[in-house]
């Protein structure tokens, strides 16, 4: 297993992703992918993450990537 990126939110990211999560009006895969990133900023493995959030661990080692390569904007809209 490749090792996983290690995630460094800013405080602006981090208050970003506490809004997308809280916001009511948030897509629940957004909702999702915030609370995977809140989590491996916090330096928890993927599979912890995948284990409390009930999903696939490379679900959560895509959206880690994602984000670390293109920051909010990753992770804000699906790939075509």
């Amino acid at each position: 297993m490749p090792a996983q990126v290690k995630i460094t939110l800013s405080d602006k990211d981090r208050k970003q992703l506490e809004k997308y999560v809280k916001s009511r009006k948030t897509s629940v895969r957004l909702v999702e992918r915030s609370k995977i990133l809140l989590l491996a900023g916090q330096n928890i493995p993927n599979y912890k993450i995948a284990k409390e959030l009930n999903i696939d661990v490379n679900k959560v080692g895509r959206w880690r990537n994602r984000f670390a390569d293109k920051g909010l904007l990753g992770i804000e809209k699906d790939l075509p």
